[in-house]
């Protein structure tokens, strides 16, 4: 068994076309309970400016989302 508490990760990504501008970031933590199996969580936040047809324009969409996860290693966890 490795350390009881891991990070999954950190990132950013982002898209930007000739109208549209879309960007993330991602965070999330995990918690072996034993050797077989773990409890994770993670977040993300995104926002979004998207112009769409002439005179329409969808400006500043802003997501927030939580996940959590139950994992099982199946196999040889030494």
């Amino acid at each position: 068994m490795t350390s009881p508490v891991g990070f999954i990760g950190l990132g950013a990504m982002g898209y930007t076309g000739d109208a549209n501008f879309i960007w993330s970031l991602i965070g999330g933590a995990k918690v072996d309970l034993n050797d077989r199996v773990y409890l994770g969580a993670r977040y993300t936040y995104s926002n979004t400016e998207i112009d769409g047809a002439p005179g329409v324009s969808i400006d500043d969409i802003d997501v927030h989302s939580i996940s959590g996860q139950i994992g099982i290693r199946f196999g040889n966890t030494e």
